[in-house]
Formats: structure tokens, C-alpha cells, sequence
């Protein structure tokens, strides 16, 4: 008895260092560079230095780099994700047959035969939070630039009202949003220059069935709101040719785990407006913020929507093509990937900020608006999805 028990204490250690000998092996093995799954770029390995160990960061990398590269980790997700599945579809059906009164059942989308609507649910708390947080990052920006803000609505927003009725009303948030804000704060008003397009382009068109983003033809309709607003020339997008990248799932058909049995595909589609300009992108995937990548602003071979601006990254650096054409420092979430391209030849730079990934806080950004002589500054995003913590987030740069 005495040996048995010995064997089984001996098990009980052995195992599971063995164990997390073989999966952190299989870690530092795995070439694997992105998902297509979750349509992203894996984590890669922290570089170890004194600094990196004693502030957290590598940490934090190795941590992250880790739980990339799990063994048989797309089994993993296909689990998690037909899990999660189940349940919301069962909860979409469930809504789609329920009476026009409005139910708060808990999800973040409405899964339908040919598209996926993330939903948006009004919280007074968030949106509070949100004006209180775009006011403080507006106090510690110099005074002499000029200040935006432009909150673009999701798809949802102008969807048939069968639909719609399950979302609160964006509009009236991001209004209330742009009364809230200072008064030397001008709000860029996307929204009923969206609502028109729509009328004449379709909402397919504007936006992607299985995405949460905008296409890059939605996305110049609110990059003329803002070039408007700027006294700019607006673009035309009719005026450049299109190329189709062939089929794509967004990062909503990736989630509820759809495949071609159930939905089609979109079609993604860019335009040749963005021709020879380049960035540089800043804290790639994780990487230090000095850290610099160099190449083109569109570029097809990072497919999907990474095809518009590097992936995720700290802060990008576009090089515009007109000189004296105005220096603009815009905090954005990913909308503003797909909008850029459009405005990037009217400045002579843009510096594009996603506090999501920053991590240079206050100082970083103030350094920023003086090492590239910024004039103007804007607030850009369509904070109004599911789960934004954008508000969270742009607190981080006012520290």
C-alpha cells in the first residue's frame, strides 16, 4: 500500500511537469505565424531583456506568445466556438420569431441565413463614461489645434426594421455623445451621410454580411464627412478601380463559428486610392513601441481586412503626398484602417493612434503631437458595438 501510494505522489508530480514540459516545447516549435481562423497575426515570441523582465513586459509577451501556439489550438477554438454557437443561435432564432416588443436576451448579434448584425444595447453608464473620458483627452491637447470628433454607426443602424428593432438607437447616442463634448470640439456628422448612401448604394455595399467593419466604399463616405468638415476636396470612389480580393469571412462569421454550409461569403473589395503611399507602423503584434515596420499603407498580400493599414499595431506613422498639407493625430479603432486610405494623399502625415495597444501614455502622445508638428486632432471610431471599451482604453492616455 505504502508503495502504491508512493507511485501515485510520484504521478501527481511527473504528469503535469511533463505535461507543461511538452506544451511550452511545442510553443517555441509551432511556425505558424497567423490564424485564419480568428483572421489575425499569432503573437510572437518576447524578446528577453533586463528592462522587458523587470517592467512585466515580457511577461506579459511570453504569456500571450504561449497561449498562440497551444497544441491544436484551432480544436480548441472549433470547441469554444461551436459551444458558443449553440447558444446564440438558438437565441437569434428565438429573437427572429418573437413579437416587435424589444428583448434584451443577453447576446451581442442577430444570426441570420445570409449575415450576422452586431447588436448594439444602450448603456447610460458606458456612454457617461465615454464623454467623460473624450473630454479629459481633449484638456491635456494643446490648445492651438483644431479638435474633431466623428462616431460612425454600424450596420445594424440602418438595417429593416424587423431587425433593427432589436438594437437601441445609435443615432440618438452619438448625438447625445457630441453635445456632451467642449465647446471648441467639432462634431463631424457620418451619420446622415451614411443613412443617404445607403439609400443609393445598398447596405451590402456598405457594409460586410459576416464583419463588424465597414467596406472600404462605406468607409469613403465617412472619409468625406471628415474631409468636408476640414474644408478639403472630397473623393470620388467611382473614380478608382476596384479590385476583388475573391471570398472573405469576416471576424463576426469567425466567431459564431459559420461556414459556407450556412452563410456565403463576402466579397472584399478595395480600391486603387492609396497607390505608393506608405507607413510606418509602431509596437506590431506586441512589439516594443520603437519598434518600426515599413511598407505599404494598402497592401492585399495581409489579406482581408488587414489589407488597409498594418495590423495590430501601437501608433502608425501614413505618409501623405501633399506637403503643407496639414498634420492629423487620430485616436481610432479599426474603422479608421479602411478610412485612411481615402484622406491619406490630402496631408502631408497622419498619425493614427490605437489606444487599444498603446502604451506610451500621455508623454508618447504628446510627443507625438510635437515631433510631427500636429495641427489637427480628431477622435474617430465606431465605439457604439458590442463589448467597446474604448472609453477604458483612451484613459490609459491621459496617464
Amino acid at each position: 500500500m505504502q508503495k502504491k501510494h508512493y507511485l501515485l505522489c510520484a504521478a501527481l508530480i511527473i504528469i503535469p511537469i511533463c505535461t507543461v514540459t511538452f506544451f511550452t516545447v511545442y510553443a517555441f516549435w509551432d511556425k505558424c505565424e497567423k490564424s485564419s481562423k480568428e483572421n489575425r497575426y499569432l503573437a510572437k515570441c518576447p524578446e528577453y531583456n533586463a528592462e522587458a523582465w523587470f517592467d512585466g513586459k515580457y511577461e506579459a509577451g511570453l504569456e500571450a506568445f504561449l497561449n498562440d501556439h497551444v497544441y491544436r489550438r484551432d480544436d480548441v477554438i472549433d470547441a469554444a466556438a461551436n459551444f458558443e454557437t449553440l447558444l446564440k443561435k438558438k437565441q437569434a432564432v428565438q429573437m427572429t420569431k418573437s413579437t416587435r416588443e424589444r428583448k434584451d436576451i443577453g447576446t451581442d448579434a442577430l444570426i441570420l441565413e445570409d449575415r450576422i448584425l452586431a447588436l448594439y444595447i444602450n448603456n447610460d453608464d458606458i456612454t457617461n463614461e465615454l464623454i467623460k473620458t473624450c473630454r479629459k483627452l481633449y484638456d491635456i491637447i494643446p490648445e492651438k489645434l483644431e479638435k474633431y470628433i466623428m462616431i460612425s454607426p454600424t450596420r445594424i443602424e440602418f438595417e429593416e426594421e424587423e431587425y433593427k428593432q432589436y438594437s437601441d438607437s445609435q443615432g440618438d447616442v452619438i448625438f447625445k455623445i457630441y453635445a456632451g463634448m467642449p465647446k471648441d470640439v467639432k462634431a463631424i456628422d457620418s451619420y446622415l451621410l451614411m443613412k443617404s448612401a445607403v439609400g443609393t448604394f445598398g447596405t451590402d455595399r456598405l457594409y460586410f454580411r459576416t464583419d463588424h467593419h465597414w467596406t472600404e466604399l462605406g468607409a469613403s463616405f465617412g472619409a468625406n464627412a471628415l474631409l468636408s468638415a476640414m474644408g478639403k476636396n472630397l473623393v470620388n470612389p467611382l473614380m478608382y478601380e476596384e479590385v476583388n480580393q475573391g471570398s472573405f469571412y469576416g471576424y463576426l462569421a469567425v466567431m459564431h463559428n459559420t461556414n459556407s454550409d450556412e452563410m456565403l461569403p463576402d466579397e472584399f473589395i478595395y480600391y486603387k486610392n492609396a497607390e505608393d503611399i506608405y507607413e510606418d507602423a509602431y509596437g506590431v503584434e506586441g512589439a516594443d513601441i520603437s519598434q518600426c515596420i515599413h511598407e505599404k499603407l494598402v497592401e492585399p498580400s495581409r489579406a482581408g481586412y488587414y489589407t488597409f493599414v498594418e495590423r495590430s499595431y501601437q501608433y502608425v506613422v501614413v505618409e501623405g503626398k501633399t506637403k503643407g498639407g496639414g498634420n492629423l493625430l487620430m485616436i481610432n479603432d479599426s474603422y479608421g484602417n479602411a478610412l485612411v486610405p481615402w484622406i491619406a494623399e490630402q496631408y502631408e502625415n497622419i498619425i493614427m493612434v490605437d489606444p487599444r495597444c498603446f502604451t506610451g501614455g500621455k508623454k508618447k502622445l504628446l510627443d507625438i503631437v510635437k515631433e510631427y508638428k500636429v495641427d489637427s486632432f480628431i477622435i474617430n471610431l465606431a465605439g457604439l458595438i458590442p463589448g467597446s471599451t474604448f472609453a477604458g482604453d483612451m484613459e490609459k492616455l491621459c496617464k
